[in-house]
């Protein structure tokens, strides 16, 4: 079987469809950047140090700086929510999200919700001891406890997608 004649206008809007697509790309990137840069400046000025800083992924994505690990606290004798540190867009300030707590564990649910703004220290103590503030969301953990990637997600879709359009071609006689 030859390959098919792809004529030259197509090629060129293949490759500038390509260029545009790295360039959105790259937009994601230095905002994600930006954006992982204040949350970091805003925890240098209240004088924290991240477990783990805010950062950006190659892909624009937001890694949330992580101030406190999910675990048991002795002096309590209870389990103590993880905390990051976040960014609000709608609000343009830092926010901090409360993961785990009591009764989380791997597999099954994760209770995630936002634990507010970030004026303090004491805003990262409370949200450890009292989690996040209503409304808390759910997050699905597969049996591995290894979280799930929205992109990962949104590739399977996709795939799905391309694969049911392919069974529907053939099923109508199109391929």
């Amino acid at each position: 079987m030859s390959k098919p004649y792809t004529p030259a206008w197509l090629v060129d809007a293949i490759a500038a469809r390509g260029r545009e697509k790295a360039a959105r790309q790259q937009v994601l990137a230095v905002e994600a950047e930006q954006i992982a840069a204040r949350i970091n400046d805003r925890l240098a000025e209240l004088g924290m140090t991240p477990i783990k800083p805010a950062s950006a992924t190659p892909s624009g994505m937001l890694e949330d700086a992580v101030l406190v690990q999910p675990g048991w606290d002795e002096d309590e004798g209870t389990e103590s929510w993880g905390v990051r540190a976040s960014w609000n867009a709608t609000g343009r300030v830092v926010c901090l999200w409360a993961e785990g707590g009591p009764g989380s564990g791997v597999g099954g649910t994760r209770t995630v919700g936002n634990a507010g703004p970030l004026e303090s220290a004491a805003d990262v103590v409370r949200a450890m001891y009292e989690g996040p503030l209503k409304p808390v969301i759910r997050e699905w953990r597969p049996v591995g406890g290894q979280p799930i990637d929205t992109a990962d997600v949104v590739r399977a879709l996709h795939e799905l997608a391309v694969a049911v359009l392919h069974l529907a071609d053939e099923a109508s006689g199109l391929r």
